[in-house]
């Protein structure tokens, strides 16, 4: 202790002293005013440690600085106790960033993953999804032949109307109303889609009964009919029902969904909408008949082969020509 006894404290400095806090102290005493800092200081044998300092200078009745009273604490532990708090703070501030971060990601993953399955008016499946659903059902029949599904295939009637004359808001409302009294019918094990505009398409995975699928297009249809939110101002809404039920070989889910679309059709062009048809082989050939003489007819109008004549029917009663 004798070899520091008049010593000036710079001799307790060294690398990682302060600068500012020495130049505060160097300041408060040039100005006799008292000062408190903490000093990184190091002790004879190199250690450093931190340190609590203060100065306070004693006046005189003169107003002079006579002398100072100094102390010094060590502070170490306390600075490493405060140290060590603030890096757990630190790292519980990370990792609850970290997790609020992993937890946003998480919904925005669900939620695209959702939209990605999901029809977003209706909130039902959409046809990407009932397509991967007819592949898997096709894939089982393949391997299991006892298995069966069938596809009920339904689009609105006189819907362009709604669209057209009061507007998407309407037809709108009138989409996600349907799906919502459609959702009853669609077992646990079924899927159900919005294929498209006011197509919406039903997968009966295993059903117990052949006639399932009648039924409900049965249903559907007496649902419809019996709706007051299917009738709007002067546009009464049908709906026309195609069905198709699974058969051995089958392999081509884009396939199916033509042959309901086949059945649908005819269908509405059988009784005018309001009424559903189960899809059979003459069908698609039929659709196949009809598509190639449409071709020909405009092939024919393009060729200049059609040729028209008039034959006027004659009254011979009253001599007139019609």
């Amino acid at each position: 202790a004798d070899e520091v006894v008049g010593a000036s404290p710079r001799i307790l400095q060294g690398a990682d002293t302060c600068p500012v806090s020495r130049a505060q102290m160097r300041e408060a005493i040039a100005l006799h005013q008292s000062v408190t800092v903490d000093l990184v200081n190091y002790r004879k044998d190199g250690s450093a440690y931190v340190a609590q300092i203060g100065l306070t200078p004693v006046i005189d009745e003169l107003g002079t600085c006579t002398h100072w009273i100094a102390f010094e604490r060590d502070i170490t532990a306390h600075r490493q106790a405060e140290e060590g708090a603030a890096r757990e703070r630190i790292a519980d501030e990370e990792y609850a960033a970290l997790a609020a971060e992993i937890k946003e990601r998480e919904r925005v993953q669900a939620q695209l993953a959702y939209k990605s399955v999901h029809d977003d008016l209706t909130g039902l499946y959409n046809r990407a999804h009932f397509l991967r659903c007819l592949e898997l059902a096709i894939a089982r029949a393949q391997i299991d032949p006892s298995y069966t599904f069938a596809i009920v295939y339904l689009d609105l009637d006189r819907f362009k109307l709604v669209n057209d004359h009061l507007g998407h808001r309407t037809g709108d409302r009138i989409l996600r109303d349907f799906a919502r009294r459609f959702e009853p019918l669609a077992g646990s094990r079924d899927t159900l889609a919005r294929i498209g505009g006011d197509e919406f398409g039903l997968l009966i995975d295993a059903p117990d009964d052949p006639d399932d699928a009648v039924n409900i297009a049965g249903r559907l249809l007496a649902e419809i009919s019996k709706r007051a939110s299917f009738r709007v101002d002067d546009v009464v809404l049908g709906a026309s029902v195609g069905i198709v039920h699974s058969t051995p070989g089958t392999a081509d889910a884009e396939l199916l969904m033509h042959d309901a679309d086949i059945a649908l059709a005819h269908a509405r062009r059988a009784s005018g909408g309001g009424s559903h048809a189960i899809f059979t082989s003459e069908l698609r050939a039929h659709a196949a008949a009809a598509a190639q003489l449409r071709n020909d007819l405009y092939g024919a109008v393009e060729r200049g082969e059609l040729r028209l004549y008039y034959q006027p029917l004659a009254d011979i009663a009253i001599g007139g020509i019609y």
